[in-house]
């Protein structure tokens, strides 16, 4: 649900940052003993562009973007964050 900001209320931003940044997190806590070679986390270019009633939305993946540049997922294993554009579903 696309919110403004003045709008945004505690618990739509828990909608957006639960399964996106607390994904992420469990993916690292799951990881972190493995010899990966890389992850990919599928973000948006919201986090990076912003957009009209995409605050919760953006903060979500530019959280799940900051986990990915830290480093500090499982070990020595690179961790890139994908910034997806909005997704095109064709009819069957």
């Amino acid at each position: 649900m696309h919110v403004p900001i003045g709008a945004l209320h505690a618990e739509q931003l828990r909608r957006q940052l639960h399964p996106k940044g607390g994904g992420a997190l469990a993916l690292e806590q799951v990881f972190h003993e493995r010899n990966l070679d890389f992850a990919a986390l599928f973000s948006s270019t919201a986090a990076l562009l912003g957009g009209v009633g995409f605050g919760a939305y953006a903060a979500a993946n530019a959280a799940m973007d900051a986990l990915a540049r830290s480093g500090r997922c499982c070990g020595s294993a690179a961790w890139l964050a994908v910034n997806w554009d909005a997704w095109q579903a064709h009819p069957a």
